[in-house]
């Protein structure tokens, strides 16, 4: 096997949770990564109307909390480690469980738990022998399986050892898929990212851990992993960015030989697994940031001509073209943060004058930017951008400074005060939004409801939260 470092473009996997976004500020004194505080990593796992998220009362530390959207239905969930803190995360939804992962004895090994949203019914996930599932990471929900990463005899101080799982919420149907992989070798694959395409598991990743990255997939069985190589019996070479539209797998890949990503298309055959489009002929487009909307893909790359500019196709050999050179010239608008609401497009870009939350209908005449109103000198200059049913939320700046904005398309309002210090916006779901921010009266991190209303924007007293910055 011929080992080629792969080039692998900054990851912006960003999944929308439903309608409610919890967005979470540190106070500015306290330092961006201070540590007296809960570390949120997002809300998800919609079920039942609620959402997961983490977060500290001052009393339990870092543990699992949930929120309907309003102060009484907030509240935690379970102390899972009550010597301390198990920083819950990676909240996924499946079966009628948001499962998650969480250090329950606080020696740094997270497990692979799930929750019906009640103390009791909050469990760890165990294979069929009665082991725990370890460092559990990928959850990806493919037809009726969840499909993850775990590293299930994890020892500290050694390295990790990944293997591919499934489960169907289950013990017995809970299984080491690698362990039926068809590489006659004897080969371990390590799945990078993972994604349904029809009830089928693709998946990027390497073989014992080793470049380069290659392409499999269960098309023998949801406990069988085949390798897909391309029309010309080869492997494909560092495969990343995949994405599933109009029935197959599209995503970026090298040639083997000049390090030059481009867009590729397969169906999980040799025969119909090949380069869709050369949109850079002089070298790589590096297409990345895939986000289906209606019948035709969008994404970012380049072409030679271009600096990194919004691209569409409808999936043709000959139907990848720029949408519109926002920032014409080499230098290129670097569209980031591609997020879908309300049948648009949204995402930050910046052209010769401002950078701002823009909108796109996928024409260039409908390719806008969204100024705020009051606008700073060098626009609204977006740091997190997240869809909320028909509406997208952000953290962005106006005269007064950063605060949280939210449009369906139209001139964005300001909610809330002003924010200091560093703030995310880290998941959705249920028509409000959480926040968590620092108000000029505000003495630690405060977490606040909307609903996108200057009239329903409220504190919710008594919990903390926290997110790293940087």
């Amino acid at each position: 096997m011929n080992q080629v470092k792969g080039w692998a473009p900054a990851a912006r996997y960003r999944r929308g949770l439903g309608a409610m976004v919890l967005a979470l500020g540190m106070l500015a004194l306290a330092g961006c990564g201070g540590s007296s505080s809960s570390t949120p990593a997002g809300t998800g796992g919609i079920v039942g109307g609620k959402a997961y998220f983490r977060a500290d009362n001052g009393t339990n530390g870092n543990e699992l909390w949930v929120t309907d959207g309003t102060i009484a239905g907030t509240h935690m969930v379970k102390d899972i480690n009550p010597a301390g803190d198990s920083f819950p995360d990676t909240f996924t939804a499946f079966a009628g469980f948001t499962y998650f992962r969480a250090d329950s004895d606080g020696d740094g090994i997270s497990e692979l738990w799930r929750t019906d949203g009640t103390a009791n019914g909050t469990t760890q996930v165990q294979d069929i022998a009665g082991h725990a599932l370890t460092l559990a990471t990928q959850l990806t929900v493919v037809g009726n399986l969840l499909y993850f990463l775990s590293d299930s005899d994890f020892i500290p101080g050694s390295l990790y050892d990944f293997e591919l799982w499934r489960t169907d919420g289950t013990a017995a149907g809970t299984i080491d898929v690698s362990s039926f992989s068809a590489f006659s070798d004897g080969s371990t694959f390590d799945a990078i990212q993972i994604t349904d395409v029809g009830g089928k598991a693709f998946m990027a990743g390497s073989l014992n851990g080793l470049p380069p990255w290659h392409l499999v997939a269960t098309t023998g069985g949801a406990s069988t992993l085949d390798e897909v190589r391309n029309s010309g019996g080869t492997a494909v070479v560092n495969p990343q960015e995949l994405v599933a539209f109009n029935s197959a797998l599209y995503f970026a890949a090298d040639d083997g030989s000049n390090f030059n990503w481009e867009l590729w298309r397969s169906d999980g055959t040799a025969a119909n697994t090949k380069l869709l489009q050369e949109i850079n002929t002089g070298g790589g487009s590096f297409p990345e940031s895939f986000r289906v909307l209606g019948s035709e893909l969008l994404f970012v790359a380049e072409d030679g001509s271009t600096g990194r500019e919004l691209f569409k196709t409808d999936g043709t050999p000959t139907g990848a073209a720029v949408v519109k050179d926002i920032y014409p010239g080499f230098t290129g608008s670097g569209p980031i943060m591609l997020t879908l609401a309300n049948g648009l497009l949204f995402f930050r870009a910046g052209d010769s004058a401002a950078t701002d939350l823009w909108k796109s209908d996928g024409t260039s005449a409908g390719t806008v930017a969204l100024p705020v109103p009051s606008p700073s000198q060098f626009g609204s200059f977006p740091q997190e951008v997240k869809a909320d049913g028909a509406r997208v939320f952000f953290l962005g700046s106006d005269s007064t400074g950063q605060r949280l904005f939210v449009t369906d398309g139209g001139t964005p309002a300001a909610l809330g005060p002003v924010i200091a210090g560093c703030s995310s916006i880290l998941g959705s779901g249920l028509g409000y939004v959480a926040v968590g921010l620092e108000s000029a009266a505000a003495i630690g991190f405060e977490l606040w409801l909307t609903d996108g209303t200057p009239a329903h924007t409220f504190r919710v007293p008594g919990v903390t939260p926290y997110v790293p910055c940087g």
